[in-house]
């Protein structure tokens, strides 16, 4: 539907107007996720390729509350539109296509759909004469191995400060607290719950770092679709970033309990 189309649907409703553009988006996003809820509620006559005229309570309710409407917007919001909710992606779908999309038109101009910053804005050095802003930046390619998404090829943006640490004087400083993506290779990473996954199953289930490598990327990974991307990284996992990322976040978890910042050589030494 165009969206001037949709002006004089609203105005058929005026106490719409004070319904924010943040609450709309919830609700159409959160509607979509129940599609298969709210047509199971349907007569078994209603065609289910088409939006129901109604909601469930249930849903309704749910709504409202979700996304801060007032009940009684719920049902005027949706004969708006539900018709734009039945034929919106699931979360799946979406992934896929934003992904996607990135790949084609975001990747050759170093735009990818997932980046990995310092977790500090400033410059957090104790003796620094300037608290400045941290602007100046040198992109570089890097691979994320994760859970559900596999392996997404990604831009890390850096000065003085990289992802998981800051380095001065030949020292590299771990940031408080564990990251989310730990940096298991010079530009690989891997996602938090899945170095945890590779630990419980070197000490739960013996495996080792080479099976641990091999079952992701046969199980997990999407390397054959990733590598046409042309990415100048391998995207394939080995024993090394597995015990990599098994050691660091030991570390990371030891300094966290005891309320210290994990310092290391930054040559590795």
């Amino acid at each position: 539907m165009a969206l001037f189309a949709l002006l004089p649907l609203l105005d058929q409703h005026p106490k719409l107007r004070h319904i924010t553009t943040l609450q709309l988006l919830n609700f159409l996003r959160l509607a979509a996720l129940l599609k298969r809820d709210i047509d199971l509620a349907q007569p078994a006559s209603q065609d289910s390729r088409v939006a129901p005229a109604h909601l469930p309570e249930s849903v309704s309710l749910f709504l409202s509350r979700a996304t801060g409407l007032l009940l009684e917007d719920v049902p005027a919001l949706w004969s708006v539109f539900k018709e734009e909710v039945w034929v919106m992606e699931t979360d799946s779908e979406r992934a896929q296509l934003e992904e996607t999309t990135f790949r084609m038109y975001g990747w050759p101009l170093g735009i990818t759909s997932l980046t990995v910053y310092p977790p500090t804005m400033v410059c957090t050095t104790a003796d620094c004469p300037k608290s400045s802003v941290l602007k100046r930046a040198e992109q570089r390619q890097v691979v994320v191995h994760t859970r559900p998404r596999s392996s997404s090829s990604l831009v890390d943006c850096r000065t003085n400060y990289h992802n998981n640490f800051s380095v001065h004087a030949g020292m590299r400083t771990y940031y408080p607290g564990v990251p989310d993506l730990i940096q298991v290779g010079e530009h690989q990473f891997a996602e938090l719950k899945l170095v945890s996954m590779w630990i419980s199953s070197m000490l739960l289930g013996w495996f080792s770092a080479t099976n641990c490598a091999k079952l992701y990327d046969l199980a997990l990974s999407d390397r054959a679709k990733l590598e046409t991307g042309g990415w100048q990284f391998g995207l394939k996992l080995t024993p090394n970033h597995i015990w990599d990322g098994f050691v660091i976040k030991s570390l990371l978890d030891d300094c966290d309990r005891n309320r210290k910042q994990l310092q290391v050589d930054h040559g590795g030494d």
